[in-house]
C-alpha cells in the first residue's frame, strides 16, 4: 500500500516548517509507482524544493519494497520563501514560528557548480530521458560520484541558451 502527501501540502509544509522538522511525504516503494500520476507530482514537487535548497531528502526502509521517504527542512521559514511559494497554511499543519536568535545571521546562498538528474530536471524542466538523450549527443556531460550522477551547472546553463527561441506571431 502507498500513501503520498499531495504536491500543495508539501509546498505549505516547507514554507510553515521548522528547520529541523521532517515529514514523510511517500510510503511505499517510489521508483516502482513513479508510473502513477500522483507518484510523480510528489517526487518531481520534493525535488524541487530539494533543489531549492529548502529540504534535504532522505529515505527509510520499512521492509521489502517498503520504504518511506522523508524531507527535512533546511532552512527557517521566512516571508520570501512563503511568498515564493505561493501557499498559504493548510488546516493540518500547525503553524508556530519562532524569531530567530539576532546573533544568527543569513549566509548568502552557495552558487552551485553541479546538479544531480533530480536537480536538474527541477532546474531546467527538463525530464531526465530529455538529458540522458543530450548526454547522449554530446551536448552536456555527466560526471559519476560514487553512485550520484551530476551535470556541471555552466552545461545546463549552455543547454537552455542554446534551445532555439519560440517565433513570435
Amino acid at each position: 500500500m502507498t500513501t503520498c502527501l499531495l504536491p500543495r501540502d508539501l509546498r505549505a509544509w516547507a514554507a510553515f516548517s521548522e528547520p529541523g522538522a521532517s515529514t514523510v511525504y511517500f510510503e511505499g516503494h517510489l521508483a516502482q509507482s513513479a508510473r502513477s500520476r500522483p507518484a510523480r507530482a510528489i517526487r518531481d514537487e520534493a525535488s524541487r524544493l530539494s533543489a531549492q535548497g529548502l529540504v534535504t531528502l532522505s529515505q527509510r526502509r520499512r521492509g521489502e519494497n517498503l520504504y518511506e521517504y522523508v524531507a527535512q527542512r533546511r532552512a527557517p521559514a521566512s516571508a520570501p520563501v512563503v511568498a515564493a511559494l505561493e501557499v498559504s497554511a493548510p488546516a493540518s499543519i500547525s503553524v508556530e514560528r519562532q524569531q530567530p536568535a539576532r546573533s544568527r545571521q543569513m549566509s548568502e546562498p552557495i552558487q552551485r557548480l553541479a546538479y544531480t538528474i533530480a536537480e536538474a530536471c527541477a532546474a531546467t524542466g527538463l525530464s531526465d530521458d530529455t538529458l540522458y538523450r543530450k548526454h547522449q549527443a554530446g551536448e552536456i556531460t555527466m560526471k559519476k560520484s560514487g553512485r550520484r550522477t551530476l551535470i556541471p551547472a555552466a552545461d545546463l546553463e549552455r543547454l537552455i541558451d542554446n534551445l532555439p527561441a519560440l517565433p513570435r506571431r
